[in-house]
């Protein structure tokens, strides 16, 4: 869909849905920028003392190989 498009169906709505529109894409873009902080804290994080990360990982990621037993001693 081009940006006309887009503009020709957010006017087409009446003023609240327009309101709406726009509401939701703020929250798009907050979950967005949340997303690549946390992206770019764990690469930021990557060396710890003398150790050197060579691989990144989501918390997602984390979190289910913590929940799969991956990380027991």
């Amino acid at each position: 869909m081009t940006l006309v498009k887009v503009l020709q169906e957010l006017e087409a709505l009446p003023p609240e849905a327009q309101s709406q529109v726009i509401d939701f894409i703020a929250f798009i873009k907050a979950r967005y920028k949340k997303k690549q902080a946390e992206k770019t804290e764990a690469k930021d994080d990557l060396g710890f003392g003398s150790i050197k990360v060579t691989k990144s990982i989501s918390l997602d990621e984390m979190d289910k190989a913590i929940a799969q037993g991956a990380c027991r001693q």
